[in-house]
């Protein structure tokens, strides 16, 4: 019984070592960024949801909206910051923003492009380590849609 119990510590410790190791890690880097005027295409893993391509595993649905201006990126970048994001880069039609997750640190991209052309608003959420974050990047994207779809509908 004793050396059960010394084994499931030292194989937590480990674990919990190596979730640390790799919420370490993945502070280094910065987002994809834009890639011919678009955002970067996601990998064929489910850590990443990107708007600009219909990717099945991938796609997630951009904001489709009549009055956009070149303003409303100021508007993102506000709800970007309410949701516990931190602001990387900013222009007129493009912003960059990190989210870090409490427990292991792990740092999440989140890129988004207003295409004033096509009436769009574009998303793009990846970890930056990891083939699969549990949907966390989906759902981050589709909380942004929410807020910023209520506050478009507001003005």
């Amino acid at each position: 019984m004793k050396t059960v119990f010394i084994i499931l510590l030292l194989v937590v410790t480990a674990v919990l070592t190596g979730l640390f190791y790799l919420g370490k890690s993945s502070r280094s880097g910065s987002p994809a960024g834009l890639v011919d005027g678009k955002l970067a295409s996601c990998d064929d893993f489910t850590n990443c949801v990107c708007s600009e391509y219909k990717q099945a595993l991938n796609y997630i649905q951009p904001i489709s909206h009549l009055e956009l201006t070149e303003t409303d990126i100021s508007d993102i970048a506000q709800i970007v910051r309410s949701t516990g994001g931190s602001i990387h880069s900013q222009t007129d039609d493009y912003l960059s923003a990190i989210y870090e997750s409490r427990l292991f640190g792990f740092v999440d991209d989140l890129e988004v492009r207003v295409d004033i052309q096509q009436k769009m608003i574009h998303f793009r959420s990846s970890s930056r380590v990891g083939k699969n974050d549990l949907g966390v990047n989906r759902q981050r994207v589709e909380q942004l849609k929410q807020l910023l779809s209520d506050q478009l509908d507001n003005n």
